[in-house]
């Protein structure tokens, strides 16, 4: 009965490493890592999209090639699966004795208007999760299974291979406008027009005009003697009958004679009075006020306007600069703000160039952070500002070869950064140009 045992026991065990062998052998399929194979976008941004490709090594021990059929995977985000249609790998052979290394791609569509805006997965990290099985038919290549009865023929053998990790999906970086105006700068030395020596010598006239008061004095001799005479006339009371009193020649005339024939005149005499000798006032105000508002009355308005406007310009210096033939170049600076919409932070874009010509650089430009780092942490916004650079003195023709229509042939260099939350992409610049004049020849 032992005997027979062992004899069992040694052909079990036989048959199991005969198997494994066979197994051992079987193909197999191992990751090797992601890839993010590119950054794609429209002219206006509104259609972006990255393609991330996971690899994936599949290997063949038989001394045949196999072929691995079109088979379908998945993938889902955060537990979710992704919308469109099923994803497909194309048939593909692997070599007898080798191995094949086979991308699986899948293209994120990071559009305001994409598939994805509806699963809340954009401007974060998120689980992604990947899964593939693929059924490849071994019958050609004659492989038998021991059993112990004899053997069979192995005829599918199944892989199946997953994949899991975050994958972040970053939204576009969001220019606004900055809080600062722009500048332009001349370069080289302004000329300067000085102006002081003739403001100097207009403001003494201007502010007494502005300024004078009317006197009694400066009324005509007869109407001042017509506005001040006193001439005594009766005033009789009962117990008094030859009182007399003094009273304004003018107003006597007016009340005795002029008022019984139109009841008018003592209001006009009134206002010819107040015109006439109008008290401690200013005299172009009055003069105003009687003379321009009947006619405008937005006279008064525009008077005060002039006297706030002169008040200003005597404040300022009256020195200007304008550009000359000392001024060489140009320097325009454009400041702008920089939005990171993400949960993550990104680094700011930067681009860094020139033009040169020989040893000649005339054109220059850059754009960067205003201060501080590069960094734009998550949802926060960085101050950034572009600064272009031209100097005519650095052209071989200068100003005046480049407005009769001469053309130069710099070569821009440079180079430019941008994040979109995998890390910095620096991009050197090297290109070639021919640049036209300004007036055709």
């Amino acid at each position: 009965m032992k005997t027979t045992c062992t004899y069992l026991y040694a052909i079990v065990m036989l048959w199991l490493c005969n198997a494994c062998a066979v197994f051992e052998k079987l193909p197999n399929v191992q990751f090797r890592g992601p890839t993010l194979e590119g950054v794609q976008a429209a002219a206006d941004l509104q259609q972006v999209k990255i393609d991330l490709g996971l690899r994936f090594l599949f290997t063949n021990p038989y001394k045949k090639p196999i072929i691995v059929p079109e088979h379908v995977f998945v993938l889902k985000l955060n537990g979710q699966a992704l919308p469109g249609q099923l994803q497909r790998q194309q048939s593909f052979e692997v070599p007898a004795e080798g191995a094949r290394l086979v991308n699986y791609t899948y293209s994120f569509d990071l559009s305001p208007a994409g598939v994805l805006n509806s699963l809340n997965v954009l401007g974060k990290d998120n689980l992604l999760e990947f899964k593939a099985e693929v059924d490849i038919d071994l019958k050609d290549l004659g492989l038998k299974i021991p059993t112990a009865l004899g053997k069979i023929p192995l005829r599918k053998h199944k892989l199946e291979f997953t994949y899991s990790d975050t994958i972040r999906l970053p939204l576009l970086p969001v220019i606004e406008p900055a809080g600062s105006p722009g500048r332009i700068r001349f370069l080289g030395q302004m000329e300067h027009f000085d102006l002081e020596p003739v403001k100097n010598a207009m403001t003494p006239f201007v502010d007494l005009l502005l300024d004078a008061r009317f006197n009694s004095n400066l009324t005509d001799p007869f109407v001042n003697l017509l506005l001040l005479t006193n001439v005594d006339v009766p005033d009789p009371t009962p117990t008094q009958p030859l009182r007399t009193k003094k009273i304004n020649l003018g107003d006597h005339m007016v009340q005795q004679f002029l008022a019984p024939v139109n009841p008018q005149f003592p209001l006009l005499w009134q206002s010819f009075k107040e015109k006439m000798s109008p008290g401690n006032v200013n005299i172009m105000d009055h003069s105003i006020q009687l003379f321009l508002e009947p006619l405008n009355t937005q006279a008064p308005a525009y008077w005060n306007g002039f006297k706030e406007q002169w008040a200003q310009f005597k404040a300022q210096p009256l020195t200007f600069q304008f550009p000359g033939p000392r001024v060489t170049g140009l320097e325009v600076e454009i400041p702008f703000r920089i939005y990171n919409p993400n949960a993550f932070s990104i680094h700011s874009p930067a681009i860094f160039g020139a033009a040169d010509e020989g040893a000649r650089r005339p054109f220059s430009f850059r754009a960067a952070p205003l201060q501080g780092s590069q960094v734009v942490p998550a949802n926060a916004r960085r101050d950034m500002r572009v600064l272009f650079t031209l100097d005519w003195g650095q052209l071989g023709q200068g100003l005046t070869g480049l407005m009769q229509g001469h053309t130069f042939q710099p070569r821009l260099s440079g180079r430019t950064s941008i994040d979109l939350g995998y890390g910095l992409m620096n991009l050197e610049i090297d290109l070639p140009l021919s640049l036209q004049g300004l007036i055709q020849q």
